[in-house]
């Protein structure tokens, strides 16, 4: 049960085909283009600095749920806040390349090797605006059978995962990956997002379904606040002997 309520950092990865070197087609970034054209723009997205979700997440099928928090603050610097009702409260945090987790059933750990650099990656708030940096490949594949266009993406570290597209309003619908989660082991995730709403001049999800051979979470968040405040003690490693 405890690997139940690992907190997923939004991105996740699988492996489909292998590519030329250093390619970013041009059929990938058309569609990764009219994404960030329909979501608000590069530029608008660039200009937000911190950025606040509070809501909600549940494990479906065990009917559990509780209250959650996300903190981005620019550039790179990403934690959360989860609630679990008569358990206790899981921290997580990255920021200056290092990661860590203080879970009240598990205890302390730091993040290190696949899931220090998937959780890096995961704290750029947009990733979709920063391909060449984050990514050294990526491919348009064949047209899934629901009319979804799946990119293949393959980052500077080589791990693999594929966006899935909305032709139609052009948004992410879908994220597949092989999640690394240290002593817990690696599976194969999938994420459904959606509820895109307006946040300032940008359009967000706020809605995400993970679903894992052990479970399915959801996180719905309710409220988003743009280029407020974060107190420094939000991201602030706790003392551990």
């Amino acid at each position: 049960m405890k690997h139940k309520f690992v907190p997923v950092f939004a991105a996740f990865w699988v492996v489909f085909s292998q590519l030329a070197s250093g390619q970013i087609s041009p059929e990938a970034r058309a569609v990764i283009d009219a994404y960030n054209e329909a979501t608000g723009g590069i530029e608008a997205k660039k200009a937000i600095r911190t950025l606040i979700h509070t809501g909600e997440w549940e494990l479906k099928e065990q009917g559990i749920k509780g209250p959650m928090t996300v903190y981005y603050k620019h550039p790179g610097t990403v934690a959360t806040v989860t609630e679990i009702p008569e358990v206790g409260t899981i921290r997580a945090c990255i920021t200056d390349g290092v990661a860590w987790e203080d879970n009240s059933i598990t205890g302390f750990r730091n993040l290190e090797g696949t899931e220090l650099q998937q959780a890096t990656k995961d704290a750029c708030l947009f990733p979709e605006t920063k391909l060449e940096e984050l990514y050294s490949k990526a491919v348009l594949n064949e047209t899934r059978s629901d009319g979804l266009q799946p990119v293949l993406l393959i980052d500077k570290d080589g791990l693999e995962e594929t966006w899935y597209f909305d032709p139609m309003t052009h948004y992410l619908t879908e994220i597949e990956r092989v999640l690394d989660a240290g002593v817990r082991g690696s599976y194969r995730i999938k994420v459904k997002v959606g509820e895109y709403l307006p946040a300032g001049n940008v359009t967000i999800p706020h809605y995400s379904e993970t679903s894992t051979p052990a479970f399915t979470m959801v996180t719905r968040f309710e409220k988003t606040e743009i280029n407020t405040g974060i107190p420094d003690y939000i991201f602030k490693k706790p003392e551990v002997e």
